[in-house]
């Protein structure tokens, strides 16, 4: 019994003085996976770990390829346990995620695949505009709708504008987040603005990029000219002009409006 002892004192003593120990490695992820959309703390325990020990602090990621998501806050419990709050934006990679855990005396740790990001259930959107057609050269103010939205949620205000094709894009003059659900924002229709419809598009970097394909509808300014009445109640002379030329109404009454198309082009 004596030799046994001294034997388990020998071996333990060699294992101290050999500087021989136990791994360290992340032992539970809980809960283990989140939705897009979804804000929640994960509570991540280890094993032979040493959780705000060493000279720096105890740092902890996801990771997926180049995608890489940080916590708002950590909190560690115990040498073996913390906790970090975790944020998933619309606009993060679905699929498996690295745990990531790391500080100055256990290294980088990491659980491949240890996390699981799943699509939203209701994913945000954008239902209207209104009013949803403007005609060239108009000032108005626009009303965005969305649903399941986080317009006001976020580090960065929420931007809107009318798009269409890649190169055409019209900003607002001025935006109001009013709720997580509605934008007002106040635009003017440049003359030169081409014609038809518009795409409404939304990104803030909670929702990401948000699109109402054909949501909005630019007019031309001059719509429904009937040519008789031009030329039958109208005379303008000289024509072509100068820039000095006379307008005669035969009907007295008639109210006209004179644009220059070209001081807006």
């Amino acid at each position: 019994m004596t030799q046994r002892f001294n034997l388990f004192i020998t071996l333990s003593f060699l294992i101290a003085s050999c500087g021989i120990s136990f791994s360290q490695f992340i032992s539970s992820i809980n809960p283990s996976n989140a939705n897009l959309g979804q804000s929640l703390p994960v509570s991540i325990s280890g094993q032979n770990t040493n959780f705000g020990q060493g000279t720096s602090t105890t740092n902890v990621w996801f990771s997926q390829g180049p995608t890489i998501i940080f916590p708002s806050n950590t909190t560690i419990i115990n040498t073996n346990d913390l906790t970090a709050n975790f944020s998933f934006p619309n606009s993060l990679p679905t699929g498996y995620y690295d745990v990531n855990v790391s500080n100055s005396i256990d290294g980088i740790m990491t659980v491949p695949n240890g996390f699981l990001l799943n699509p939203n259930p209701t994913p945000p959107v954008i239902i209207a505009a209104a009013p949803d057609s403007a005609k060239q050269g108009q000032s108005l103010t626009v009303t965005i709708t969305g649903q399941y939205t986080n317009f006001t949620q976020g580090t960065s205000t929420a931007n809107v504008w009318f798009q269409q094709g890649t190169s055409t894009l019209i900003f607002p003059s001025m935006i109001n987040v009013v709720s997580d659900t509605k934008i007002i924002a106040d635009f003017t229709i440049p003359f030169n603005a081409p014609t038809g419809y518009y795409d409404v598009v939304t990104l803030d970097d909670i929702d990401g990029l948000l699109v109402l394909p054909n949501g909005f509808y630019v007019d031309s300014l001059i719509t429904d000219v009937e040519e008789f009445s031009l030329d039958n109640s109208v005379e303008i002379y000289p024509n072509p002009s100068s820039g000095i030329f006379t307008i005669q109404s035969k009907d007295k009454m008639q109210e006209m409006e004179i644009i220059n198309v070209s001081c807006h082009l």
